[in-house]
């Protein structure tokens, strides 16, 4: 029967493996923190890239084209730039710009689910078996953990005062097995925010007052893996004769991100003076960043009823 503590161990460290609380770092080896640090970088990156975009759109504005240039070759640093490096036609844009809010919901929604069992046969000396046990040498246990929580920025925070050495030794590109850790696609959220409202297209469902963009991703990697081992033996004693041991753990990870962009909810008023920002009316950022929550929740409500939806039209279909 010695052989019987080698399938128990077995069992004992697979389970030991996974942790008591599933989170995003057991698998894609990144915590929460270094997620969210990544989107925000990846904002950072796509509203930088966007507003060189926008420099360089008209020559003609030689102050602003200049400058354009200067940060796209890396000459001239964001955290330098002033509203006196750009043309009077352009600070009025930039000024609007500056006050947008960009909010991110978080969801991560972990489970895993972990099934172990084995199976010892005891043979006598004829080759009868004697004895047979089936065991559980650690059950059918499963572990989920959701975490939700809302992040939220400024263009100007973003482009100006998230420094390089936030966003510094982040992995570029995007990552086909657990997406939320590479790039999630914000540049071409960003790019349509502003192209709609550059357009003068671009508007709210609600009441036509604000000017707003919602997006939602949700990425799904889903890891199974299995061991069936098994060991025979042949002896004429009345001993162990065969012994397995089967192993099945699957992890489903769902992560959500909510993206809600708007602009100031009052525009800007006041002349920009000299230095780096313009002056925003007073309540502005807290209007707008309360303004960006709302629309979270907003989506995570429309997103509720569709769950229900779904349900009662598979429940219809039987």
């Amino acid at each position: 029967m010695r052989t019987t503590p080698i399938f128990l161990s077995l069992a004992c460290s697979l389970l030991a493996a996974c942790s008591t609380t599933p989170l995003p770092d057991d698998f894609s080896g990144k915590s929460t923190y270094d997620i969210v640090r990544k989107i925000r970088c990846e904002a950072r990156d796509a509203v930088r890239g966007k507003a060189v975009a926008l420099m360089l759109s008209d020559p003609r504005r030689t102050k602003t084209y200049a400058t354009g240039l200067a940060l796209r070759d890396g000459r001239k640093a964001f955290a330098d730039l002033k509203h006196s490096d750009l043309d009077p036609e352009t600070v009025a844009s930039v000024s609007v710009y500056e006050g947008t809010t960009i909010g991110y919901q978080f969801t991560f929604d972990i489970t895993e689910t972990n099934d172990e069992s084995g199976k010892l046969n005891l043979g006598g000396p004829l080759g009868v078996n004697v004895f047979s046990l089936e065991l559980s040498a650690g059950g059918k246990l499963k572990r989920q953990n959701a975490r939700t929580f809302p992040v939220t920025d400024n263009f100007y925070d973003l482009a100006i005062n998230l420094n390089e050495e936030y966003c510094r030794g982040l992995n570029d590109g995007s990552n086909a097995i657990y997406p939320i850790i590479g790039d999630i696609g914000l540049s071409e959220s960003i790019d349509t925010f502003i192209d709609l409202n550059q357009s003068g297209g671009l508007t709210n469902l609600k009441d036509k007052k604000f000017k707003e963009v919602t997006d939602a991703r949700t990425f799904t990697t889903e890891l199974s893996m299995g061991v069936t081992p098994k060991v025979e033996i042949k002896s004429a004693a009345n001993r162990l004769k065969n012994a397995s041991f089967t192993s099945s753990n699957s992890r489903i990870d769902e992560h959500k991100v909510v993206i809600a962009l708007s602009l100031p909810i009052e525009p800007a008023a006041a002349a920009p003076s000299k230095g780096k920002k313009a002056p925003v009316p007073k309540g502005t950022e807290d209007a707008t960043k309360k303004r960006v929550l709302e629309m979270l929740n907003e989506e995570n409500v429309r997103a509720g009823y569709s769950v229900l939806r779904d349900l009662k039209l598979k429940v219809d279909a039987k």
